[in-house]
């Protein structure tokens, strides 16, 4: 039962909700309450129990979880009798539905183990794409005119999306990818990485509308410029444990600079 907070409630109100619910069972009851019986209660959990359902879907369709043989709910919500016939209902044909006990503090134990031994968890699947900022030489053939850019000769072209990770991609806790890239001009004594992450795996700019806003940057000092562009500064991302850390070292000087993103980010 759920109280009226007007002290004169209108007296169609459980009508109009009763029509556009498509249901019988609401009513006020002695001009004060709002009573829901289960088929509207139930009605209220749709969107959100459908939109569950839905996404679970999208997830099961991708290449690497097409061996999925067992669901795990936990988590306070995971407790709630409609959510758990309606996972039941779409996916038990194709898996096993677990519900521990005390579903909604599950969560909470699976974090303090995870910190007493972080190694439990061997690799994530990736639930969005990473990438840097980068130029890469022009190609007027596939590459949009307005970002040709004429550096020291040389056409460029700016705003690449340089993807480290996509999305639905395993990453082994502790693996590391590197990238050697170059200064922009020859007198430059700083290297820039800005980070981004995409809902499009294969976005080619980081101005795409899947593009979101930086994530975080990694500044490296590179301060003898003797051999102009020709200096290699190495961008080596680690995968740890919830967090990335990207490292950026200038090859001729020794000088790195670090960053964290936030590797649960999308």
């Amino acid at each position: 039962m759920v109280r009226s907070e007007s002290s004169n409630p209108v007296s169609d109100l459980a009508k109009r909700l009763a029509e556009s619910c498509n249901l019988h069972d609401v009513e006020i009851y002695n001009d004060e309450y709002l009573c829901l019986g289960p088929k509207a209660m139930k009605k209220l959990f749709d969107p959100v129990v459908n939109g569950i359902v839905s996404h679970m879907k999208g997830l099961f369709s991708r290449p690497a979880l097409k061996n999925v043989s067992c669901l795990f709910m936990v988590g306070g919500f995971a407790e709630s009798v409609i959510l758990q016939e309606a996972i039941k209902t779409a996916f038990r044909s194709t898996c096993k539905v677990l519900i521990p006990n005390y579903a909604g503090i599950a969560v909470v134990q699976g974090a303090t183990m995870f910190a007493q031994k972080p190694y439990v968890i061997q690799s994530r699947v990736m639930a969005t794409t990473y990438g840097f900022s980068g130029y890469i030489n022009f190609n007027p053939k596939i590459h949009d005119p307005s970002r040709k850019l004429i550096v020291e000769g040389e056409a460029l072209c700016k705003d690449i999306f340089d993807v480290v990770v996509k999305e639905s991609d395993s990453v082994k806790v502790g693996e590391r990818k590197r990238f050697i890239r170059r200064p922009l001009h020859s007198d430059a004594t700083t290297a820039v990485f800005l980070f981004y992450t995409s809902t499009d795996p294969n976005a080619m700019y980081t101005t795409d509308s899947t593009v979101g806003p930086s994530i975080g940057e990694v500044v490296v000092n590179s301060p003898d410029i003797s051999k102009g562009q020709n200096r290699d500064i190495e961008l080596c991302v680690y995968f740890g444990e919830t967090e990335i850390k990207a490292t950026a070292i200038d090859k001729t000087s020794g000088k790195f600079a670090t960053t964290f993103l936030d590797f649960l980010c999308k």
